[in-house]
């Protein structure tokens, strides 16, 4: 992580290719901004093709009001865009629980999961190869 940012991104090559995100301890607004904007410019460089997103947040432990806004509207903006599966690598099962209901609330539960470990959260994104 660089010292002003605390997120890394990574796009991995493949077909789709992966857009990874590690958050840092604290979630502020003016980061997940500049997290956006980055996101936003690697995914117009694959000019329009599908991709996959792993976000991990294991290691937040705290966030600005706002900041949780903006990563959401940030993974609506990607909805858009060609993401074709979302996996979210947790702390705990129980998080991840709360989170797989409320995305069967939103009826997506196919295409969001969340994981406690990274090889598992990576499977469930492969499995869109297949899909594609």
């Amino acid at each position: 992580m660089t010292d002003t940012n605390h997120f890394e991104v990574d796009v991995s090559e493949g077909r789709p290719p992966m857009v990874a995100i590690a958050l840092g301890e604290k979630l502020l607004t003016s980061e997940v901004t500049a997290l956006a904007a980055q996101v936003e410019s690697q995914v117009a460089a694959l000019s329009g093709n599908p991709f996959t997103l792993l976000i991990d947040t294991r290691a937040v432990r705290g966030a600005e009001p706002g900041a949780t806004e903006a990563m959401q509207a940030l993974e609506n903006t990607l909805a858009t865009k060609g993401l074709l599966k979302l996996a979210h690598v947790v702390t705990s099962t129980e998080v991840g629980a709360r989170l797989e209901a409320a995305y069967a609330a939103m009826g997506v539960p196919n295409l969001i999961g969340t994981f406690v470990e990274v090889d598992a959260a990576k499977q469930f994104l492969e499995s869109a190869r297949a899909e594609a």
